[in-house]
């Protein structure tokens, strides 16, 4: 309560003749791209405004952007230092990995014990894949979703075509499981595996973890598991396509064929593509053009302003959309994901 008190008597003080839009533009400027989630709820007008306000805005002093931060902390309801200890840690590793904290979080309260997540994380991928195509695909799903994300992938691969159709369904439509079906899994295979520990299930969407998977198991191979999906459920499929390759993928390309893809975008697209680009990609952009080129891509950047997600994401899908055209063509070729093996958009 007291170091509380103490902060807002600080931020008081620095913060004294800031108006509430200054405040607004400090924080937003302070967040950089993580604003996107602040400015994606605010209406034209208002992004409007505020930017404008940015414009005309002096150079604002550290202790004066630390107290807009620290008051806007405040009325999170953050505190100013991190919680420690076993609530705390415990909520933490939930918040931040989902469902898989729990495999982390048995073996902190239970030093010295192997538990079934890490047996299955240690078995051979074929093996596990004969086992589990026994089972009904969300069950499978489920598992997937606790292993380690290379393991899954292993495991994955092995599986016969039309079980991995059906677990991709499984996985992109999952949303929130009951705690007492884990449960029950986890006994089933506690009795073959020897192993049982009590699982927490967490809200889980598997979009973003299917389209791993299909990514992993090759161009081709995932052409075809898409088609297969496809004709259960076409908007999933779409999706899933969308989210195997992304936008920061482009950094794998080699400095060669990233120059042949730019000469297919628009200048305008491209702009708009790199608001949402990490910097170290867009450096990767900026080296590979001209120097005049690089410094009217800076300019067009700096002068673009807040934009909605949406834009950008558009942008970004059209740059995507060329390199997946190229990369047919055969003019150029990347790695997908974070595996050593080279994976080629389809």
């Amino acid at each position: 309560m007291a170091e509380s008190v103490r902060r807002e008597g600080k931020s008081a003080d620095a913060t004294k003749g800031l108006t509430g839009l200054d405040k607004a533009a400090i924080l937003i400027r302070y967040l950089g791209d993580e604003a996107r989630t602040i400015l994606n709820q605010m209406d034209q007008e208002t992004v409007l405004r505020v930017s404008r306000h940015m414009l005309d805005m002096p150079q604002m002093e550290e202790d004066q952007v630390k107290a807009v931060v620290d008051e806007f902390l405040d009325r999170l309801g953050v505190p100013s230092s991190p919680a420690f200890g076993h609530s705390a840690v415990v909520e933490f590793l939930r918040t931040t990995l989902g469902r898989r904290a729990e495999p982390i979080i048995q073996r902190l309260e239970t030093p010295g014990t192997e538990f079934i997540w890490d047996k299955l994380n240690n078995a051979k991928p074929e093996y596990l894949a004969e086992y589990f195509t026994r089972e009904q695909p969300k069950t499978t799903a489920l598992v997937l979703s606790y292993l380690s994300e290379y393991k899954a992938r292993e495991v994955f691969s092995h599986f016969p075509d039309e079980y991995q159709q059906r677990v991709t369904l499984a996985l992109g439509r999952m949303e929130e499981v009951p705690s007492e079906l884990m449960d029950q899994i986890e006994e089933i295979l506690a009795e073959d595996l020897e192993q049982l520990e009590q699982g927490v299930v967490t809200s889980f969407s598997g979009l973003d973890m299917a389209a791993g998977l299909v990514a992993s198991v090759g161009m081709e191979n995932s052409e075809d598991l898409l088609a297969g999906v496809s004709e259960y459920d076409e908007h999933l499929a779409e999706e899933l396509d969308k989210r195997m390759f992304k936008f920061e993928d482009l950094d794998s390309l080699d400095d060669r064929s990233l120059q042949r893809l730019l000469r297919e975008v628009e200048n305008d697209d491209l702009v708009m593509a790199l608001k949402g680009a990490p910097e170290d990609l867009r450096e990767r952009f900026f080296r590979n053009v001209s120097k005049r080129q690089g410094e009217m891509l800076r300019e067009d950047l700096d002068a673009l302003g807040a934009v909605r997600v949406s834009e950008v994401d558009d942008a970004q899908q059209k740059v995507i959309s060329a390199a997946k055209r190229l990369e047919e063509e055969g003019t150029i070729f990347l790695r997908v994901g974070s595996q050593g093996e080279e994976k080629f958009i389809e």
